[in-house]
């Protein structure tokens, strides 16, 4: 966020997140100038609280053990612990982009944990004039000059910043934001905020190497198996699936599930560590060296596979927490969640068996997933065959479809947010999963529905879902458009708009789609057909419902496997000859 001249990008996009804020495309005439909203003088006259040394002291201890025992949480914590010490409401780190154009937010705490994974403009910006002018600086309503501030709620009346680095050299800033006018930023907030930067800047370098390190390992791994990998006698595949024996899982299941796993391989996780292990009658696993065992992370909350001590069984426990629950929108949207994929109840979606709150912290269960996401399994062995995702797409319809009769629309479906597994006979099974901004379409005005502003993840969601609160319904088309979008990634290993801003997607979802993509990969006309429909910009021309999708991709199926037409054949003359009977 920088003040150097009018040429800013005024964009906010949001890699994970579910509340990014569209800005303006140029900075408007009649924005008051920097000096107005800036008070950094005026912090350094007012009277200031005695420091807290022991308090301070205590709160770096816990940092340094987080950093050693939990390093990929430690972002979350630091924001914590601004909010702790410093009494402000929203406390948050924002990254420098590696273009040096844009700033990330990785973790937010307070109530504004809902814009976690949004971001701002480097040149037009709080956090851009504190780098350039290399120093802590208080402002006052900075949405009166930074104008794409105005739709966040509730407002910022007074925002400390402060910049870190690494080598010499500006990579963020760390900042404090208080809403109202109960108290005002002092001295002794300008110091502490100063100590945690230097905490912050060795944190984004432990970040830094262990991402680093990660590289490396994956490279020198994907290299010995370039050259060591085998093929199977049997089907002629490589052999990179084995079991305990040495056999090949693909034969066996015909297909490779080894990871168990929510989300990515490498999820990115949130700040939650579980205390203690035991939530209720659930205890998280821990691994050979006491940690314990996370299966996938997201920007609210940790899932960790726990044993049920009561019917003596494997789940996967989901947590927030206590400083997130004490926000009434983060734990509203955590029980919605959790009360979301409860009301359904089907094979193809991970159902919820159990909620609690322990002390300040919020969980449920679910059923653990054995398998990997469909974003995995594309990126690790490239496109699916056109019938392997012909039945990812029927089963996933499926569990939309039983959504959409208990009124719920996920409004997120996305390669990572489907899981494959196989059951006991060796057949896939695809699982629905987190239904963190789920909607319930309740006529019950009481009912917790939505946040403001754009929901979702941005390269998956429909056109309506960009639009101002209310302009458009969101309801199962919505959901359809994701599923197209999943269907085309699935065949393609792309999807359809790529770009690096929210806006770019919004235009090119109004224009033609890239059919060359699906001739590259020798999709069928109707499979195109189908996908045209799923992917229409206008939500009227899409399948209405999901039970409509789904006799569109059995269409597919009959006109492309002749065998299921002879055993459609054979299916309608027995039922005729059973009639004439």
């Amino acid at each position: 966020m920088s003040d150097r001249t009018d040429r800013g990008e005024n964009e906010i996009e949001s890699a994970e997140s579910n509340a990014a804020v569209a800005l303006e495309t140029s900075i408007p005439a009649d924005v008051l100038p920097l000096e107005a909203i800036l008070c950094t003088e005026e912090l350094r006259r007012r009277p200031s609280r005695p420091p807290d040394y022991e308090k301070e002291n205590r709160a770096l201890e816990a940092l340094a053990r987080g950093l050693a025992y939990s390093p990929r949480t430690i972002l979350q914590t630091l924001t914590e612990t601004i909010l702790e010490i410093t009494q402000s409401d929203s406390s948050g780190v924002s990254l420098l982009m590696p273009d040096g154009n844009k700033f990330y937010w990785p973790a937010i705490a307070g109530r504004w944990t809902p814009h976690i994974g949004g971001g701002s403009p480097r040149d037009w910006g709080p956090c851009g004039v504190v780098l350039d002018r290399n120093m802590p600086l208080l402002m006052r309503h900075p949405e009166r000059r930074f104008t794409y501030f105005l739709p966040i709620s509730p407002p910022a009346v007074e925002t400390l910043v402060v910049p870190f680095y690494l080598g010499g050299k500006a990579v963020g800033t760390i900042w404090a934001v208080i809403h109202d006018d109960r108290r005002k930023f002092d001295a002794e907030d300008e110091r502490l905020m100063t100590r945690l930067s230097t905490f912050a800047s060795t944190a984004y370098q432990t970040l830094e190497t262990i991402d680093e390190l990660r590289f490396q390992i994956s490279e020198h791994q994907k290299a010995e198996r370039a050259v060591r990998v085998n093929v199977c006698p049997k089907c002629g595949r490589p052999l990179t699936q084995v079991g305990p024996d040495g056999e090949c899982l693909r034969c066996v299941f015909d297909w490779g599930f080894t990871s168990e796993t929510e989300g990515s391989e490498d999820p990115t996780p949130s700040g939650v560590e579980p205390r203690p292990l035991n939530y209720g009658h659930f205890e998280i696993e821990v691994d050979a060296h006491g940690i314990p065992v996370a299966l996938g992370a997201g920007a609210m909350a940790v899932t960790y596979r726990a044993r049920d001590t009561i019917l003596n069984s494997t789940v996967a426990l989901k947590v927030i927490g206590r400083k997130l629950a004490e926000n009434p929108t983060a734990k509203a949207r955590f029980l919605r969640e959790a009360r979301a994929a409860a009301r359904i109840q089907h094979p193809n979606v991970a159902r919820v068996i159990h909620y609690g709150e322990q002390e300040g912290e919020c969980f449920y269960a679910m059923e653990l997933v054995h398998g990997e996401t469909l974003e995995a399994r594309v990126q690790r062995d490239g496109p699916l065959p056109l019938s392997l995702a012909l039945e990812v797409m029927e089963q996933a319809t499926r569990g939309l479809a039983a959504g959409e009769a208990c009124g719920v629309i996920h409004r997120d479906l996305k390669p990572s947010n489907l899981m494959i597994e196989s059951d006991r006979s060796g057949q896939l099974m695809v699982k629905i999963i987190d239904y963190g901004v789920a909607k319930v379409m309740a006529a019950d005005a009481t009912v917790v529905q939505t946040q403001a502003g754009f929901i979702g993840t941005p390269a998956f969601a429909s056109p309506e879902q960009f639009d101002k609160a209310g302009q458009q319904q969101i309801d199962t088309r919505s959901d359809i458009y994701a599923l197209g979008v999943t269907f085309w990634y699935l065949l393609t290993g792309r999807t359809p708009f790529t770009s690096r801003s929210i806006e770019e997607i919004r235009t090119k979802q109004t224009q033609q789609l890239p059919v060359e993509q699906l001739k590259n990969v020798h999709a069928p006309a109707q499979v195109a057909a189908l996908l045209k429909s799923m992917l229409a910009a206008d939500p009227a021309r899409r399948p209405q419902t999901a039970l409509e999708l789904l006799r569109g991709i059995r269409r597919c199926y009959l006109r492309l496997e002749p065998a299921a037409r002879r055993r459609r054949k054979r299916l309608a003359l027995s039922n005729r000859r059973t009639r004439r009977n």
